[in-house]
């Protein structure tokens, strides 16, 4: 059997230990890199038709209008 991971992550700026700091790579991103190396798995990384804001904050704005809505 086959396995499939399918993910969502946010890479750009995030929020680490009460500062703002730009990451390449998001967290979800690297625990699945993790996982296929000891998986035989196959990735699949969902991505937004419309992506959020890649400034942390104007992108918790988004998500919040996003539940809300």
């Amino acid at each position: 059997m086959k396995t499939l991971i399918a993910f969502f992550s946010r890479a750009d700026e995030n929020y680490f230990g009460g500062a703002m700091r730009y990451v390449k790579v998001g967290n979800t991103e690297i625990v699945c890199d993790l996982m296929k190396e000891m998986l035989p798995a196959d990735s699949f990384k969902i991505e937004m038709k419309n992506p959020y804001s890649p400034v942390y904050m104007t992108c918790i704005e988004e998500a919040k209008k996003d539940l809300r809505e």
